[in-house]
């Protein structure tokens, strides 16, 4: 089974599992981290997915009053451990807080609302419009090395040129950008 394959079970398996519910505080609903994270990690285990993120852009504000605002911007992976294929997503999560807890409410919400959307637990995350993860299908480990090897040979600064891929790492390319990042790198040699 590919890891899309495990990822439809496990949607079909908790569609209707009484912990993947939205929990009611007063007038509100929604799905609490924990929640998420409970009626998840048996399935991920079950079907051997390792799930992990990066930190793509930390952006803080400090209001006049003392209120700290972060804005994250997180790439969500989902990996199957017996053949290392992986999905990416990017979520953007916001924290607010007096205290120091922005920063932890920004990733909880990201993660959140892009694992509830992609397993379509109950509901929509915080009674929020539906949110549809970016899911993007990354490139192969031979097309990063060659792009890699290109970025490296035609002496192109790694950080911009990763900056310009919309990725964090060569590992992280979306299989849909390497047509136009050849492009780029074939101009670059012609330049030279």
């Amino acid at each position: 089974m590919n890891l899309r394959e495990k990822i439809v079970k496990i949607m079909k398996a908790g569609a209707l599992e009484k912990d993947a519910q939205m929990q009611a505080v007063g007038k509100y609903k929604y799905h609490s981290i924990d929640g998420v994270a409970d009626h998840l990690r048996k399935h991920f285990v079950k079907q051997g997915i390792i799930f992990s993120y990066t930190v793509l852009q930390n952006k803080m504000k400090i209001t006049d009053n003392g209120t700290f605002i972060i804005v994250k911007e997180l790439e969500i992976t989902l990996t199957d451990a017996e053949d290392g294929e992986s999905i990416s997503g990017i979520e953007v999560g916001v924290g607010i807080d007096k205290q120091d807890k922005a920063s932890g409410k920004a990733t909880s919400y990201a993660i959140k609302t892009w694992l509830t959307a992609t397993f379509m637990l109950k509901g929509n995350p915080d009674e929020n419009d539906a949110i549809v993860p970016v899911v993007a299908e990354r490139a192969s480990t031979d097309e990063t090395t060659k792009i890699r090897a290109r970025v490296v040979s035609l002496g192109v600064d790694e950080a911009r040129f990763l900056k310009a891929a919309d990725a964090a790492s060569f590992e992280a390319i979306p299989a849909s950008r390497i047509p136009a990042l050849n492009q780029m790198l074939d101009q670059k040699e012609k330049q030279q």
